[in-house]
Parts: C-alpha cells; sequence; structure tokens
C-alpha cells in the first residue's frame, strides 16, 4: 500500500525528524510504501530558507533518512490518486496545535485534509497532537474540523487529554491514545546512530538538554539536581537562524549520543523524555509552559513516571529509582497495541 504521511515541517526540530522516520519505519517493517509528503515553499522567502536548510547537517540527516514526496501545496486528490496512493496518515507531532506555523487556516486545512474530503482515499489520524490540554481553536476551525474529521477511517491521539477533546470538540468519540511514533522502534533501531561517547571523563555523565534554557527557575532546578563531580554537557535549542544553519554541532546523531552515553538527563523536551527513556537513562523533566506540559504528563502518567516531572519545590532524594523492567513491560505491551491499531486501520 502507498500511503502518504501528513506531518509538521521537519525543519531543525529533532523530535518531529525522528517521529516522521519512525512512522515510515514501522509502515515499511508492516510492508507499505510511506513517503512523507513535503511541503514546497510557497514565495522567495521560503525558497532561500530551503536552500540554506539543505546546506545544514541536520538536512544530510533527513535526505539520507527520510523518504519524501514532492506535491503541490495544497495537494489535491487528483494528484494523489494520479501517484497511486492509497491512504493518508495525519501525524504525528501538534499537527493540531493551529498556532504551529505561520498561517492558521491553512495549517487546519491540511492536518485536516481539506483538500482530499470526497472518500476516495483512507484517512487516518495516528498520534495526532493538540499539544496542550485545551483546544486552541477558534470557532469557525472547529465548524471546518468537526466536519472534516467526519471523513477519516481512524483517528488516534498522542495524548490522554486529546480524548476529551475530539469528544467534546470534534464530535469523535471512538478515538484512542496511542504511542508517539518514535516509541514504536526500540532501541536497537537507533542504535545505528549512536556515536563515541562526547563524555571525558570518568564521573558520573550528565547531559542537560532544555529548549527554556534561559529560565533564571531552570538553572536553578539543575543545580539543585546535578551530582557533585559530575561531568556535564550542555545543549541548548540555537535560537539565531542563521547559526543553525551553519553549525556543525547541531546534529541529531550527536544528540541521540549524548543521551545515550549519559548517566543521567536533564531536560524540557517531550522527546528529550521519549529517548530518556527508550535508552533506559535515569532522567528529570522540567516542566515547559511554553512548549505545553500536556504532551509530558500523558506520557509520563502512561509509564507511571509521574514523580519525574520536576517544579521549583521538589527534593530529589524522595524521588524512586526507575524499575526498568516494569517500565519495559508497559512500553512493550502499548507499543504492540499502537502496531496493531495502525495496521488494523490501513487495513479497514
Amino acid at each position: 500500500m502507498k500511503i502518504g504521511i501528513v506531518t509538521l515541517p521537519l525543519h531543525f526540530n529533532f523530535g518531529g525528524i525522528l517521529q516522521a522516520y519512525a512512522l515510515q519505519e514501522t509502515l515499511k517493517k508492516l510492508g507499505h510504501n510511506p513517503y512523507i509528503i513535503k511541503k514546497t515553499p510557497q514565495n522567495i522567502k521560503d525558497y532561500i530558507k530551503r536552500l540554506l536548510y539543505n546546506q545544514s547537517r541536520v538536512s544530510q540527516f533527513v535526505r539520507k533518512n527520510i523518504i519524501f514526496d514532492n506535491l503541490s501545496e495544497p495537494f489535491t486528490m487528483s494528484e494523489l490518486t494520479s501517484k497511486g496512493y492509497d491512504a493518508l496518515i495525519v501525524g504525528s507531532d501538534q499537527v493540531w496545535r493551529p498556532c504551529m506555523g505561520i498561517d492558521r487556516k491553512a495549517n487546519v486545512n491540511r492536518y485536516f485534509l481539506k483538500t482530499t474530503n470526497n472518500g476516495k482515499i483512507r484517512k487516518i489520524a495516528y498520534a495526532a497532537s493538540f499539544g496542550v490540554d485545551f483546544l486552541d481553536f477558534t470557532e469557525d476551525e472547529i465548524i471546518l474540523a468537526q466536519d472534516l474529521v467526519k471523513d477519516f477511517t481512524a483517528v488516534s491521539v498522542r495524548e490522554q487529554s486529546g480524548l476529551t477533546l475530539c469528544a467534546k470538540y470534534l464530535n469523535r468519540k471512538d478515538v484512542c491514545q496511542v504511542l508517539d511514533p518514535t516509541m514504536l522502534l526500540g532501541k536497537n533501531d537507533y542504535s545505528h546512530f549512536i556515536l563515541y561517547s562526547p563524555f571525558k571523563s570518568e564521573n558520573k555523565h550528565c547531559f542537560v538538554y532544555l529548549l527554556d534554557y534561559e529560565k533564571t527557575t531552570n538553572q536553578e532546578i539543575v543545580k539543585t539536581i546535578l551530582p557533585e563531580n559530575s561531568e556535564v554537557l550542555r545543549a541548548k535549542v540555537e535560537r539565531n537562524t542563521l547559526k543553525k544553519y551553519l553549525s556543525s554541532d547541531l546534529t541529531i546523531q550527536n544528540w541521540l549520543s549524548a543521551i545515550y552515553h549519559s548517566d543521567l538527563v536533564i531536560t524540557d523536551s517531550f522527546h528529550g523524555c521519549v529517548f530518556s527513556i527508550l535508552f533506559h537513562k535515569d532522567f528529570y523533566v522540567i516542566r515547559n509552559d511554553v512548549g505545553g506540559n500536556a504532551r509530558i504528563n500523558s506520557l509520563l502518567t502512561l509509564l507511571g513516571l509521574e514523580d519525574r516531572l520536576i517544579e521549583k519545590e521538589f527534593i530529589v532524594s524522595k524521588i524512586n529509582p526507575i524499575n526498568w523492567e516494569f517500565i519495559e513491560e508497559k512500553l512493550q505491551l502499548m507499543r504492540k497495541f499502537s502496531i496493531q491499531y495502525l495496521n488494523k486501520a490501513l487495513l479497514k
């Protein structure tokens, strides 16, 4: 079956890139031919950004590991039919959070598949995320989404709160919660991306990766958590666009390797949390009110790791060690359920 995956533009979002990679790999294992539908540049500015992006090391990773198909924007039913597509999968990542982009209306249209709304192609939402635990839609967007989602063969969400939002606002009560695509793969599926250890000493290795690095309270929390005499590797999201394009250290392999070789990870990133779990690393997650905590809360609750989400007032010594055997059992069950759900949705 030829499948088009409709997700957010990948750019420099490591988590977004890896979830797209993981969903594509999972679909390949199920015997399908998946393609990420690439959002084409809409103007001169977009073309220049694309040219600069193509020079980056992140882009090299994407081109090597992800298969794209270039369609018009917005893509149409006739175009999909002419290219032999059998199904479209929307997700994962925050595809149902309209503010994730410069054009809310275009986002709602794209990620609810407005231009293919005639029932001739199977439409599935896999682990779609609203990003937050409230509906960030206008009244007009709700009406549009309600109408378009009727045409989906199957709808699943990534967060527990998404179940409530779908039932309350989109009139879809036949929705289930599934794993983020990155967790459909196991630790060994990422081993070929792991490089040598970035740490130099024999001391405890700690990796600090914060999206909101400059926040004073976050830095205070990090100081409280870090063990004495530990070797600390810090990384933060580069906000300067030009530096993103030119930085030689800004690679997915380096990021994954830092988590893999760490003894302790401190992060406020959802996918930083995900890969700490997949690699069985001791970790703490700092609340990230800007990025949205629903994603992290839902994942930690699903696996019984709620005490790993920390705020300013906490005591490290009172947090229980992680029982990785128990966590892996739960993860295996959820992985099996999620893959079976995806396969069943495609065969309906």
